[in-house]
């Protein structure tokens, strides 16, 4: 696993910075200015996919009325589409309903099937479960770093951390932001960004297998 700071002396080697110490509490401007910029790349990668190093599975007990609070994990950050399953019934949950559609569904006293929707980082149900029944989701995780001991961080806080995200492309994302806060030019070190970013991507997508006519008659 990459740590810190070897991401951020490998961008300093790149962009001609002195390699730093530290970047956590460093009193150093430059290194301060990479992690920074570290900062800024991790959260920018983690949130251009939904990369499988980051989902998660949660499974709770539903509760007797509309609000499921506490429903959603602490380090939620954002749900996978079609995965919200009453699992005691074997029934999928619609959602998320958008505001104004969610306002209809109270005024109307929705009574069909169940849906969902999220606010203020809380879960709505409707209409409510009967409670006790045994729900699941998949969400990402908004830890996309880690401490030395294994603990998922949303931020840097030590330079031993290690990145959850792959290293490569925190780097080059930290690599084009120095280059464009400097004046100079960033588009060489955006087109391999993107270029990478689209790579990963790619593989990182599940696919579903497909029969072909050798697969059935050998």
């Amino acid at each position: 696993m990459t740590t810190l700071i070897e991401i951020g002396r490998a961008v300093a080697d790149k962009v001609q910075l002195d390699r730093p110490l530290a970047l956590a509490g460093s009193t150093d401007p430059g290194g301060q200015r990479l992690l920074q910029l570290a900062q800024e790349a991790g959260e920018a990668v983690a949130r251009a996919h939904p990369w499988a190093a980051l989902r998660r599975e949660h499974v709770f007990t539903a509760l007797g009325q509309e609000e499921q609070a506490g429903a959603l994990p602490a380090d939620f950050d954002r749900m996978l589409p079609e995965t919200l399953w009453d699992r005691a019934n074997r029934v999928r949950l619609t959602g998320p309903v958008p505001p104004a559609a969610w306002a209809a569904l109270k005024a109307e006293g929705h009574a069909g099937r169940r849906r969902f929707a999220l606010r203020a980082g809380t879960l709505l149900v409707l209409p409510a479960p009967a409670g006790g029944e045994s729900y699941a989701l998949e969400y990402v995780s908004r830890h996309w770093c880690a401490a030395a001991g294994g603990a998922g961080q949303a931020a840097w806080i030590a330079d031993s951390d290690t990145a959850l995200v792959d290293p490569i492309l925190v780097q080059l994302h930290m690599t084009a932001a120095f280059l464009d806060g400097e004046g100079q030019p960033a588009g060489l070190a955006m087109a391999r960004y993107r270029e990478r970013l689209a790579d990963l991507i790619a593989s990182d997508q599940a696919e579903l297998a497909v029969l072909s006519a050798g697969d059935i008659f050998q």
